[in-house]
């Protein structure tokens, strides 16, 4: 930890290249405590894979700060990377974006100093960015690093991340976005019954269990493998599922709908009979004397400490002597006491007899056994080598080795000629009678590798919450894979292996193609990812007539904003859903007026609405019935600035419709009608442009919106 008053401490000199008056400022004070564990702040990289939630079998997520050409910007970073860690709890992943960023204003500075960034800079950062990868989340990360910049260093730059790319799907979306977006009942049908086959592997089982399981919760994958295994209950006859959402989500049980409740918990059954294995292993695992095996392979310093007390137990178990004067030993029958037997019954033929053994091998052991009493080991070979010792089952070699530690069939990494030198030497140990010396005792590496209860979920204190024995999908370390190796050692479901069941990966193909499911919209191998599955539920409420609200918790969101590019619903299901709006008074607008004329009969009512929903606009503020291929719009978009003389309908394009439970709708409505109020104020406290027709302009729009949000209001 460094110590902010000490000259020589990086942290504290990063502090000091900020201006005066902010470095005194709160927001910095402790930022040295939100270092990665294991890390220093003048450290070349960071390992932040501590800051992830889940924590079972984390690896290494290194941050390599010498992308940074700049040091002034470098350790800009570094206190933007902390300062993000402790107001926003960044994930593990997040400081590679800002790293990112970081790396272009790097090489656009060059050799210049941290002070001499302008905006033509940022701009230029833009361009490269542009050029090299133009995701708009890499321009959102540039515009929070330049936005940081410009805050702490006082710099004179700003920057706002430009839309890139157009919505593709979802309900401001096109056709073929969301079609894209879709799957298909049948497809998903055909994926679900898998499970009634014969012969299939019990992988196939677990991930066709998870994702039927998922199509009546819609969790986002990383969420569905971090449910506790009790997570089924019910409450007043209704069928809910407790989770630890992600992104910031609502905490808030999900409700099952009553048609999906029978396959829910069919899978959940399913899903708990496969996985307690896993569970059963977590909770053994823990009671064990044996180290982390997985934690001591990354160390090779702790993993050859270790083996050294491997090799000196197994060399210390009577059972895997080489010289025993008490009984010879037998390949496949083990120890047997042929000099004691031969001296009980006094001939040959009677001891044979009582062991089973025919004469030349039983004279053979007599003989060894005999030797072992002299100190000698007698062998059939005038000179074995070690690699003939160690194919004898009282020796331990390298496989037998990384068998028993956990890594069976992918332990030949760890190998190396220090290994093979305490392997060696256990055997010339075992050869004079003794066993492998115990290595002293290093309390540092006992205590950093000793076994806990091992934890999968923390919180931003780092307290756990979820242990892997709790856990739903805790499974045995070689359950998913080619080779499904029996193992003592435990894992829990991880969201690639779903995903890659379902696309295929390296060799092995999609779980598609193995079944031939067909998308039968093309004829081709039908595909979808896991994350669609969110989107079809939700496609669901939606058809349902569920308002946002509603389905936002639901879905576990905080807010309504995203419910939008989850509505996948085809063109004639949303015209279905607005008709069904206009009727019930829930869309308001010059067409749902019409409709509530006395003069119209059902069936005019009924043709009316159909010709005037043929063509649906989405816009951030409603919903336009003008077909705009064929003509433009005769107001040229501006829907509330109408002249009418009609005071209902006043400043209201009769094409235009609102949504009064669209909460997103309504609130650009109320953000409108305050920009047209203080444009109208501004005009009219200018003496030179108080007679201005826009004053009419503005005051036509707020009156217009107002009064869409007074229907919204009284309804």
């Amino acid at each position: 930890k460094c110590i902010l008053n000490s000259p020589n401490c990086t942290f504290a000199a990063a502090l000091n290249e900020l201006p005066k008056k902010l470095q005194d400022r709160s927001i910095f004070k402790g930022l040295e405590v939100f270092l990665p564990e294991g890390n220093a702040f003048e450290d070349e990289t960071w390992n932040t894979a501590a800051w992830s939630n889940r924590q079972d079998r984390r690896g290494t997520l290194t941050i390599d700060f010498k992308r940074i050409h700049s040091e002034e910007l470098r350790n800009a970073t570094k206190l933007l990377i902390l300062h993000r860690r402790r107001t926003h709890q960044i994930s593990k992943n997040r400081p590679l974006a800002y790293l990112q960023a970081a790396a272009v204003l790097a090489a656009v500075l060059g050799t210049r100093s941290l002070n001499s960034l302008r905006q033509k800079d940022v701009v230029a950062a833009e361009r490269l960015i542009l050029r090299t990868n133009c995701r708009n989340d890499n321009l959102n990360r540039l515009a929070t690093f330049v936005s940081y910049l410009s805050k702490t260093y006082e710099l004179p730059v700003s920057y706002s991340a430009p839309k890139t790319s157009s919505v593709r799907h979802g309900r401001r979306g096109t056709e073929e976005g969301r079609s894209d977006k879709r799957i298909p009942d049948q497809v998903l049908a055909d994926l679900l019954a898998i499970k009634s086959k014969d012969g299939i592997s019990r992988s196939d089982k677990l991930f066709v269990a998870a994702i039927a399981f998922n199509v009546g919760c819609g969790f986002r994958i990383g969420e569905l493998c971090t449910l506790p295994a009790d997570c089924l209950f019910e409450d007043s006859g209704q069928l809910m599922v407790r989770s630890f959402p992600s992104k910031g989500g609502k905490a808030a049980p999900k409700v099952i709908p009553p048609a999906l409740t029978t396959m829910v918990r069919d899978s959940y059954e399913t899903i708990l009979e496969l996985t307690n294995e896993g569970r059963a292993l977590a909770s053994k695992w823990a009671e064990s004397d044996e180290p982390d095996w997985r934690a001591v392979a990354k160390n090779r310093e702790a993993l050859l400490y270790f083996i050294k007390k491997k090799v000196h137990f197994w060399t210390s178990d009577p059972e895997n002597r080489l010289l025993n004067d008490e009984a010879a030993w037998h390949r496949r029958r083990g120890w047997l006491d042929v000099v004691g037997c031969l001296e009980k019954h006094g001939t040959v033929l009677a001891a044979s007899r009582e062991l089973s053994l025919d004469w030349e091998t039983f004279n053979r052991l007599r003989k060894t056994q005999l030797a072992a009493r002299e100190g000698r080991v007698l062998t059939r070979k005038t000179n074995p080598t070690y690699s003939s010792w160690f194919r004898d089952a009282r020796v331990i070699d390298k496989f037998k080795l990384f068998e028993d530690i956990g890594f069976r069939g992918g332990g030949s990494r760890f190998d190396g000629p220090d290994l093979q030198e305490i392997l060696t030497s256990a055997i010339d140990f075992q050869l004079s009678g003794k066993c492998y010396p115990l290595p002293r005792r290093i309390a540092a590496l006992e205590q950093r590798y000793q076994r806990t209860r091992p934890p999968l979920l923390k919180d931003t204190r780092g307290k756990t919450f979820l242990f892997v024995d709790q856990a739903l999908f805790a499974l045995p370390l070689h359950f998913v894979g080619q080779y499904q190796n029996v193992s003592n050692e435990w894992t829990v479901l991880k969201p690639d292996q779903i995903i890659h069941w379902l696309r295929g990966h390296n060799n092995k193909i999609s779980v598609f193609e193995r079944y031939g499911i067909i998308d039968e919209r093309n004829g081709r191998t039908a595909s979808f990812t896991s994350h669609q599955l969110r989107h079809w539920l939700e496609t669901q409420y939606h058809k349902g007539g569920m308002s946002d609200a509603q389905i936002a918790t639901l879905m576990n969101r905080t807010t309504t904003k995203s419910n939008s590019i989850y509505n996948q619903m085809t063109n004639a299901e949303r015209r279905q859903t607005l008709q069904n709006g206009i009727r019930d008074d829930t869309i308001s607008g010059h067409v749902a007026n019409v409709l509530k004329r006395a003069d119209l009969t059902r069936a005019e009512a009924q043709a009316y609405l159909a010709m005037q929903t043929r063509q649906v606009n989405v816009m951030p503020h409603g919903l336009c019935l003008k077909d705009l291929a064929s003509e433009p719009c005769p107001h040229h978009l501006s829907c509330f600035a109408v002249e009418r003389k009609d005071s209902e309908t006043a400043g209201v394009c009769t094409h235009l419709l609102v949504d009064q439970t669209d909460d997103v709708e309504i609130a650009e409505l109320r953000r409108q009608a305050r920009h047209a109020k203080a444009m109208a104020e501004m005009l009219e406290d200018d003496p030179e442009l108080d007679s201005s027709p826009q004053i009419k302009h503005f005051r036509r729009v707020e009156s217009a919106i107002c009064r869409i949000l007074d229907q919204d209001k009284n309804g």
